[in-house]
């Protein structure tokens, strides 16, 4: 076993951790940040492989809106490309990231309130009633 040395090994939650990197850019919660985005990147360039995502990927929801000025985008896009030999079909991607708390809502409120504007074919949809 390696030896952690001085390393504050006690648990963080994730609050604590994104403060931290907040207040000092180069301690071990900023680097850890920082490598959180690399795994990202290369989690969301095998994603959009496996589902062939030809009309790019939408990183949406949970911490990483908030963890975003940890972002290197070019080390981001580097990463999401390294899959030899699918480079050609990952550079054309688009990566997006949704920044709007509200973006659920908004979406199903539009299409509660204009149904017609979407391609969902409520006809054929299956509607369950779940009471008891």
């Amino acid at each position: 076993l390696k030896s952690l040395g001085h390393m504050n090994t006690e648990a963080l939650s994730a609050q604590q951790i994104s403060h931290e990197a907040r207040l000092n850019p180069d301690s071990e919660a900023a680097k850890s940040l920082r490598y959180f985005w690399r795994l990202i990147a290369q989690f969301t360039g095998d994603m959009a492989i496996c589902f062939a995502a030809s009309g790019g990927v939408t990183l949406a929801g949970g911490v990483l809106p908030k963890i975003q000025s940890f972002i290197d985008p070019h080390s981001f896009r580097r990463i999401f490309m390294a899959k030899p030999p699918m480079q050609s079909f990952l550079e054309k991607l688009p990566i997006r990231m949704i920044v709007d708390d509200s973006a659920a809502l908004s979406g199903l409120v539009s299409i509660a309130t204009t149904p017609d504007r979407f391609t969902i074919d409520y006809s054929k949809r299956l509607w369950v009633d779940a009471s008891p």
